[in-house]
This record gives C-alpha cells, sequence and structure tokens, in this order.
C-alpha cells in the first residue's frame, strides 16, 4: 500500500520512493496499532486488519484509476 501511495504523492525517483513508502508504511502501521488499541477497550483490535480495512479503499481507487 505504502509504494502505490508514494508514487501518488510523486516519489520518482527510487531513493525518494524508498523513503517515502518506509515513512508512509510506518505511520500507516503506527496509526492503525494506536487505533487498534484505543477502538474496544479492554480489547485489541490487529493493527494489520485496521491498515486494510483503512486502506484497502484507496487502493481499489488508485488501481481504477489506471
Amino acid at each position: 500500500m505504502a509504494p502505490h501511495m508514494a508514487r501518488t504523492m510523486g516519489a520518482r525517483h527510487a531513493r525518494a520512493h524508498l523513503f517515502l513508502s518506509a515513512l508512509l508504511g510506518s505511520s500507516i502501521m503506527i496509526a492503525a496499532d494506536a487505533a487498534g488499541r484505543l477502538l474496544a477497550l479492554p480489547y485489541e483490535i490487529p493493527a494489520g486488519l485496521l491498515a486494510s480495512l483503512a486502506c484497502g479503499p484507496y487502493l481499489v481507487w488508485a488501481f481504477r484509476r489506471r
């Protein structure tokens, strides 16, 4: 998901694309982990599940756009 977002944000060269992908991917997972811990207290929702539910529609939109 993060590499597609980085490409959409304009990272064309390999170094910029790698840096932006790592930054986006880590921020997505940190936000999903924090939300998973807070949404259903005292239980936890897996971070991967929240990340896929939040970013899945963007990925579908990005593939249909091309």
